[in-house]
């Protein structure tokens, strides 16, 4: 079950819709008639957060451990000797 409170309503009770998601409720605070924010429980924000898919940067994280030693022998190669050093096409402007 869902309910709404404005702000103002939910700066004054606080405590109260904390209780509320306690027991399970979704609680959806609206400014001036939209859903900004919404309070639920930390076992239902814990199943939520469990089933999020990691971000860029930890999918960058989990790689970079799991292949370190490749990455040393990766990052010890020239790079330098890889670089397209043409002048590349001509630019005609008119």
């Amino acid at each position: 079950m869902t309910t709404e409170y404005s702000i103002a309503d939910a700066k004054n009770r606080l405590p109260a819709l904390v209780h509320m998601a306690e027991r399970g409720e979704v609680v959806r605070i609206t400014r001036r008639g939209r859903p900004v924010a919404v309070i639920l429980s930390g076992e239902a924000y814990n199943h939520l957060a469990d089933g999020l898919r990691p971000g860029v940067w930890e999918v960058i994280q989990s790689f970079q451990e799991r292949h370190q030693a490749d990455m040393t022998e990766f990052m010890d190669f020239d790079l330098e000797d890889l670089r397209d050093r043409s002048t590349g096409r001509d630019a005609a402007w008119q």
